[in-house]
């Protein structure tokens, strides 16, 4: 029976207000939401910590001013800081805290009301009624607009509104509408034919009007693509508010009929010296139109004679305008040299190591072309290009012919003369007549015979060293691994360097 009264009494304690605490402690910083009302009631347990239980209290709210705020605090303190202060009449006890005042409730869009075709699409906002629950203050966002649908006349439109609250909260839906007669205000420009391409910046553009019951931006840009004579260009306007836009084709065309004019003399006589000092001649083309005219300009080459030289070139001029339009012209240019060609053949000899030798030419007109000749297989010769060669010495006499070949078929030659007999007799017996190599051509050994050999050296015919033996003894040397072609293979006595052809197969 005690315990049950004693339970009993301690519960009314607590309802006539005996404080569970003795010190009042108030959270630093909270958070409080509006309620569906859109307003936030404070009361003091969502302040204080620990568990007290107050009867006789205080509390006071305030703005970062200092100025009172009621309680209840309505909508417009969302997202601001306000100072509650408690006053604990049961502990003589004060604590303050910072209140944050937030909304937690999100808008819902219960719909949507408003016409289903439209044909302007500014101001969507106040075209549309939108049915949301909260009371509190929204705004209307036009977020997104998909378009959908295959143009003029009638465009699908796809519109997604977004409610947003003071607190940021949010909640979207998406309407669809027919935007009917939407490029109505778009008279596109008629085609148009010139005679020439420069009259056609005069034609026509698109017409915009704008009515004052629809404002709006348009932007309006043009591609042309052009085949010939005729300009397919493609108009663009842009709604600049919604992205929507529609294209229309113009067909511009220019008939220019008559075929550019070639002016240029139908022949010219000149001597050899002034064609190749770089003679030209000159021609010009008119057009009616002033357009741009493509010249294509070729020749051929027909040799006469080559004693003096003397040949014709007939030059073939076409010219293409725009339409397609074509002229042709032929220039027959003859030219004669004075006297016959000459080919002179200078360098000088060295019986040990390659020499370059230069080839002269003139009263004969480039390009050139060098063909070079030995009578002695002892001997090497390489073409450098622009009339140059080296030369590779070997054993006795050599004849070293040169022909030159021109541009206008003709020929000259030219041979110089070389001997390297000079040779010291090889010691041990040695002798230039025993020194060779053999098999040659080869097809992978070389065999060196004679005797007093020291260095062997094998040099491709650019002059590049290949391969080198020192104190060469074995007077077999494998070549297997070399490529095809012309070696100078260089033999080092104690007294002198000898040098020999050699052909790998």
């Amino acid at each position: 029976m005690c315990v049950i009264l004693w339970g009993c009494f301690i519960q009314n304690v607590f309802s006539q207000g005996v404080p569970e605490c003795d010190v009042l402690y108030c959270n630093t910083d909270i958070h409080v939401s509006v309620d569906e009302n859109c307003e936030a009631e404070i009361s003091p347990y969502m302040i204080i910590g620990g568990h007290c239980t107050l009867t006789n209290f205080q509390l006071t709210l305030t703005d970062q001013s200092g100025d009172p705020v009621p309680n209840p605090v309505p909508i417009e303190y969302v997202n601001q800081t306000i100072v509650a202060e408690l006053i604990a009449w049961d502990l003589d006890d004060t604590c303050t805290t910072n209140i944050v005042i937030d909304d937690k409730y999100h808008p819902v869009i219960n719909g949507i009301s408003g016409p289903l075709i439209l044909s302007c699409l500014e101001d969507l906002g106040q075209q549309f009624t939108l049915n949301v629950t909260e009371n509190c203050d929204y705004n209307i966002e036009i977020s997104d607009i998909i378009i959908t649908g295959d143009g003029d006349p009638i465009y699908t439109v796809d519109i997604t509104f977004t409610v947003t609250d003071i607190g940021g909260n949010q909640d979207s839906e998406t309407i669809t509408v027919d935007l009917e007669n939407f490029w109505d205000i778009i008279e596109w420009p008629l085609d148009y034919v010139a005679v020439c391409e420069d009259d056609l910046i005069n034609a026509a553009t698109p017409i915009i009007t704008i009515p004052p019951e629809c404002p709006r931006d348009v932007e309006i840009e043009y591609v042309d693509y052009r085949s010939g004579c005729q300009i397919n260009r493609v108009w663009t306007v842009t709604d600049v508010f919604s992205g929507l836009n529609t294209s229309y084709t113009q067909s511009l065309n220019f008939e220019n009929q008559v075929e550019p004019v070639i002016i240029v003399d139908d022949e010219y006589h000149i001597s050899l010296k002034q064609f190749n000092a770089g003679w030209d001649f000159d021609y010009e083309v008119i057009d009616d139109c002033n357009s741009d005219v493509i010249v294509y300009v070729s020749r051929d080459i027909f040799p006469i004679s080559c004693s003096p030289e003397y040949f014709k070139i007939i030059y073939s001029i076409t010219a293409f305008d725009d339409c397609g339009n074509e002229a042709n012209r032929q220039v027959v240019v003859h030219v004669k040299a004075k006297q016959k060609p000459k080919v002179t053949v200078k360098g000088k000899k060295s019986c040990y190591d390659p020499f370059i030798i230069s080839t002269r030419v003139v009263n004969m007109t480039p390009p050139y072309q060098y063909d070079y000749t030995v009578n002695n297989l002892n001997w090497g010769i390489v073409d450098l290009g622009n009339g140059r060669a080296r030369v590779f010495p070997g054993k006795g006499k050599v004849i070293i012919n040169v022909e030159v070949t021109d541009q206008g078929g003709c020929t000259a030659q030219d041979d110089i003369k070389y001997a390297c007999n000079k040779f010291v007799p090889l010691p041990f017996g040695a002798s230039m007549d025993d020194l060779n190599l053999y098999p040659n051509p080869t097809t992978g050994m070389l065999f060196i015979s004679g005797d007093g050999m020291k260095d062997i050296f094998i040099y491709n015919i650019d002059g590049k060293l290949i391969k080198s033996y020192s104190n060469f003894t074995e007077y077999e040397i494998d070549i297997t691994d070399l490529d095809n072609g012309t070696y100078i293979v260089k033999i080092k006595t104690p007294e002198e360097v000898i040098s020999l052809r050699m052909v790998k197969i």
